[in-house]
């Protein structure tokens, strides 16, 4: 039983490693002008929780219950053709001064490890806005 179980998990984690790389993969070279580690960066949002509020294109978890954040998606169309989105989402990110609203009303300061360095934290950004 707990090897179906963890066979299950395995698969799971798997084919979400390929769905989140493979957008950024397809756009890297038409998108954005600078070049992303999207395996380096989909290790980065795994690592510093990211997933608990944000997805790459869907509002809901496998759950059905609804995320918190915006989409990678809808943050990258926000941000399309704006020069001024990257050091934008760097400090949303880092500063953490950035007060969230939740959906159950109360508010808590977007959570972030600002201890990264900032090579890490600029590849997040740029393969969030190449999605």
């Amino acid at each position: 039983m707990i090897h179906i179980i963890r066979t299950k998990t395995l698969t799971g984690v798997i084919a979400a490693a390929i769905a989140l790389s493979f957008p950024a993969a397809a756009f890297a070279d038409d998108k954005v002008a600078e070049k992303f580690d999207a395996e380096a960066a989909v290790a980065l949002a795994n690592k510093d929780n990211c997933w608990r509020c944000h997805h790459l294109s869907l509002k809901q978890d496998k759950d059905g219950k609804e995320k918190e954040g915006p989409t990678y998606q809808s943050l990258a169309a926000k941000y399309r053709d704006k020069p001024e989105a990257l050091e934008k989402l760097i400090k949303h990110i880092t500063l953490g001064k950035d007060v969230i609203k939740l959906s159950d009303g109360h508010q808590e300061l977007h959570k972030f490890d600002v201890k990264r360095p900032p090579e890490q934290i600029r590849n997040l950004i740029l393969y969030i806005l190449a999605q």
